[in-house]
């Protein structure tokens, strides 16, 4: 896997395909055409038959993991030097 960025569109493919073994609903648009590529290409997802079902890969199902797993970001309030007021 490269250092790739990737949009949130491409996120939810994996996730659809980490969580759903149905074919996606919008499997020929383009956009999701454009994010089979760059998932498949990175090693996240595979295809599971001659159909258009996707799975993910071991390493996908680990980024999903840690996608699912990281906390979301804490609010405070803080004065200029970083410290919580």
């Amino acid at each position: 896997m490269n250092n790739r960025h990737y949009v949130p569109l491409d996120i939810e493919f994996l996730i659809y395909c980490h969580y759903n073994p149905a074919i996606h609903p919008r499997i020929d648009h383009d956009p999701i055409k454009v994010a089979i590529t760059k998932l498949t290409t990175d090693g996240l997802i595979k295809q599971i038959s001659d159909s258009n079902t996707f799975g993910t890969t071991p390493l996908g199902q680990a980024h999903v993991k840690q996608l699912c797993n990281c906390p979301l970001p804490k609010r405070i309030y803080a004065d200029q030097q970083g410290n919580p007021l």
